[in-house]
């Protein structure tokens, strides 16, 4: 049994530009040069037990863990952060998980791993259940690979289902009024029904300090809605005009990059096979236990439509080079203790 208890603080790239978003912090009152910026702080709690039930195998990984989030700086664009009312305490979504390691793969390749996970949570959060998300679930294959020459790839692809209250977003007045004082109790806007991602990603260890690894990494998601209009028994809110078929998602793509040390140890078993695929790019004896508890990590990020605005042309979420305020690129620095 292992725990964890881990905080971390974001924020995207609008609160360095100033002047040109002064006009709109002035429009909604908020702090000066703040008008698209945001800043959220979490601490987040995990549990993790690996069940070794046989000796031929490997164990089965169970874990979970729940989170708490506070908004630092109040944004324009509510939808882009998990909560955006400075001086207000919420809690996350339960979150739990269980993974196995295939057996077998390692002897066709040598440092090849692959791992199945299946996902879920419980709505704890008042957004989760203000828009009538009952439960979620999703499966997920990842596939690690530790080279000769000490680069460790990963490749990832999951598939989820939400099960829903209702078809549309109907968002709950009592839970999120500030969400009603923006938009409307009723948005009308298709609730998510199945989502799909992809992505790979790489670490290298770093030669001059043990246990310090630059990464990068690149995703893809998407998914469709629950609804379908034009159906009138669907949503009695619906317009007659509203659009007709199936809500296609658009997708989204997201490019990252990060400095990290030490090693997580207390999740999946993706996250364990990942772990002791870097852990075995050093000599044992200088994997220490503290390396093993303590990790910290800084990352940048940014996460955009996979076309443009106009639906010409296809994006490159290296930087944030679409919007004026460049508010899609964000920014991460987080700290985890395991015991």
């Amino acid at each position: 049994m292992i725990g964890s208890v881990s905080s971390s603080v974001a924020f995207n790239h609008s609160n360095f530009v100033g002047e040109e978003q002064g006009g709109v912090a002035e429009t909604y009152g908020l702090p000066e040069a703040s008008g698209f910026g945001w800043a959220s702080m979490s601490l987040n709690f995990g549990m993790s037990y690996s069940w070794a039930f046989s000796k031929d195998y490997s164990p089965i990984f169970f874990s979970g863990g729940l989170s708490f989030n506070r908004a630092l700086v109040e944004s324009v664009s509510r939808a882009g952060t998990p909560t955006t009312q400075p001086g207000e305490v919420t809690v996350g979504d339960i979150g739990f998980s269980a993974g196995w390691g295939l057996p077998g793969v390692g002897k066709l390749v040598k440092g090849l791993m692959t791992n199945i996970s299946v996902n879920g949570s419980l709505p704890t959060s008042r957004m989760s259940r203000s828009a009538g998300l009952i439960s979620s679930t999703s499966a997920n294959l990842s596939v690690i690979y530790a080279t000769p020459i000490k680069l460790v790839m990963q490749l990832f692809g999951s598939t989820g289902v939400n099960l829903l209250e209702d078809s549309t977003i109907q968002i709950d007045c009592e839970l999120m009024p500030r969400y009603c004082a923006v938009s409307g109790a009723d948005l009308g806007a298709a609730n998510s029904l199945f989502s799909w991602a992809t992505g790979f990603g790489m670490q290298y260890p770093l030669p001059f300090i043990n246990g310090l690894r630059v990464g990068a990494g690149y995703s893809i998601f998407g998914g469709f809605g629950a609804v379908s209009y034009g159906d009138t028994t669907a949503d009695p809110f619906a317009s007659q005009y509203a659009q007709s078929g199936t809500q296609w998602g658009v997708p989204f793509h997201r490019m990252g990059f990060s400095l990290t040390y030490g090693f997580n140890n207390t999740g999946s078993a993706a996250q364990q096979a990942l772990n002791e695929s870097l852990q075995g790019q050093s000599k044992e004896e200088e994997t220490s236990e503290f390396l093993k508890r303590l990790s910290v990590r800084l990352g940048m990020s940014t996460g955009q439509r996979l076309y443009s605005m106009d639906n010409k042309r296809v994006t490159f979420p290296l930087f944030d080079f679409e919007t004026d305020n460049l508010s899609r690129t964000s920014y991460n620095l987080s700290a985890q203790l395991a015991f």
